[in-house]
């Protein structure tokens, strides 16, 4: 058996389908999805339209997901310049896609084969608060996708009372960076971020779980996309023109690999905090000038082209 394991595909059909059928050519059988799959980029229709077609899968939603479901029920927020990129993806998303994630879990834990499978989004829903400090690492600090890999290990190889949990098989999303490990009898899996991975690495990541013989093993998947395709099209579509900032902030992850968007929050927040601004949220003439010149000096500082938003 081969199972392809995804997680936060953020509505980029180009990796996703380019990882898709890097999966079928590899023999995979049933497929796990993990959350976040809409948001940020433009195809999230597109996304859920094909994974609504596969069989044997188990999903659950992520945190994108549920903003959606709940964007839906607060109006008061719509206006907001902070919000408009997820209030754009609720607008065109079809009532046959809404209703799917309507429907879908927040988490699952299921037996395959005589093995446990414990599914959640984010690590912290596993494993409590805690485990934050041992597994939210960003990649502007990460030097390499395997340099990745070595700082989760050493994460948990620290705390091993917070990971002690019953025999199975623990698969998280959310933090866009592919590693795994095996503990004691459980076996770690995030499989990275298919659409937007934030481990220093531009490829779609996504793995692969094997059953052979009685054991589970793992592949890791990196497949290169057309990306230069997929973001001169997101940079001409409805969503980066209603959201320029937060999008342009996206597309410097997909360009490079490197997360920046708590980078842009951090900022934001700081400049709010010397206003003296107290407000729940970021006021939209900051979000507007501040956010432009981060942007801007951010993609400067890291070798990058200013893009039309930019100019």
């Amino acid at each position: 058996m081969k199972i392809a394991v995804f997680s936060d595909i953020h509505a980029n059909i180009y990796a996703f389908r380019t990882a898709l059928k890097d999966a079928e050519e590899h023999d995979v059988t049933h497929y796990i999805f993990l959350g976040d799959m809409i948001t940020d980029l433009p195809w999230a229709n597109e996304v859920y339209d094909i994974i609504r077609t596969l069989d044997n899968i188990k999903i659950i939603r992520g945190n994108r997901e549920r903003s959606i479901l709940e964007l839906d029920q607060n109006s008061t927020l719509k206006n907001l310049h902070q919000f408009s990129s997820a209030f754009w993806t609720s607008s065109i998303l079809s009532e046959a896609n809404r209703a799917y994630i309507s429907k879908m879990p927040d988490s699952l834990t299921f037996q395959l084969l005589g093995t446990n499978f414990v599914l959640n989004h984010r690590p912290e829903d596993i494993w409590g608060a805690e485990a934050q400090d041992c597994l939210h690492y960003f990649a502007s600090s990460t030097e390499s996708h395997s340099n990745y890999t070595s700082i989760m290990r050493k994460g948990i190889e620290k705390n091993p009372a917070l990971f002690d949990k019953p025999t199975g098989i623990y698969l998280y999303g959310h933090y866009h960076g592919q590693w795994h490990g095996h503990f004691g009898n459980n076996l770690i899996l995030n499989p990275g971020s298919c659409g937007m991975a934030g481990d220093n690495e531009t490829r779609a990541e996504y793995s692969i779980l094997m059953y052979d013989g009685g054991q589970w093993t793992v592949e890791e998947r990196l497949v290169r996309y057309d990306k230069d395709r997929a973001l001169r099209e997101f940079r001409n579509s409805q969503l980066y023109q209603c959201s320029a900032i937060w999008s342009e902030s996206v597309a410097s992850l997909v360009e490079t690999g490197l997360e920046n968007l708590h980078l842009l929050f951090a900022h934001l927040n700081n400049v709010c905090s010397k206003l003296s601004t107290n407000k729940p949220f970021i006021p939209d003439e900051i979000w507007e000038s501040e956010g432009l010149k981060w942007v801007i000096e951010y993609r400067k500082s890291i070798g990058l082209p200013l893009s039309n938003a930019c100019q």
